[in-house]
């Protein structure tokens, strides 16, 4: 069947359009199986990206362990974000006329999943560096009075060797 054009369809999505011709389909004894009753052409409409998605799924049919890690991985990563939005993000049901009014309205809901996790991110990472200035002070060399940031360095050992004990040592 002959290409005939690259189109868009109404959802946005680019497709190659095969069709043959009428003349072709007219004598052909398999048209009424192949096209129908009513149509004299047939029509195919493939995605562009159709032989990417022929060869990965080549790679997923020769391949069992990649499928079984790719699926191990979609079931960790994806499906408990998917799980959260439809649960807890009102995604079971999108109140919305148009397709503009529904993108919004997934955007919105991944925009507050994706802020939850950072701040839930960022109050750990305080909770941690609050943890460290808490140390006892002169421990790792910060905490005094002189200066309140947080110092890199550990303690200095003391001169007299008697002095420096096996917990000390475990500090450098």
């Amino acid at each position: 069947m002959p290409f005939k054009r690259i189109l868009t369809d109404s959802k946005g999505y680019r497709k190659k359009s095969y069709r043959s011709s009428e003349r072709a389909c007219s004598d052909c004894p398999l048209r009424a199986e192949c096209c129908g009753k009513v149509t004299k052409f047939k029509k195919i409409e493939d995605s562009i990206h159709k032989p990417l998605y022929d060869e990965m799924h080549e790679k997923l049919r020769r391949d069992p362990n990649y499928t079984r890690f790719l699926t191990k991985r979609r079931s960790s990563r994806v499906e408990p974000v998917l799980g959260t939005l439809i649960n807890h993000h009102n995604m079971k049901r999108i109140n919305s006329r148009g397709m503009s009014q529904a993108n919004k309205h997934v955007l919105m809901a991944a925009l507050t999943y994706n802020l939850k996790k950072y701040l839930k991110f960022i109050t750990r990472k305080i909770h941690r560096n609050i943890q460290i200035m808490n140390l006892p002070k002169g421990k790792f060399g910060f905490g005094g009075t002189s200066s309140p940031r947080l110092h890199l360095f550990k303690f200095k050992p003391p001169e007299n060797p008697k002095t420096f004990t096996a917990e000390n040592k475990n500090l450098l």
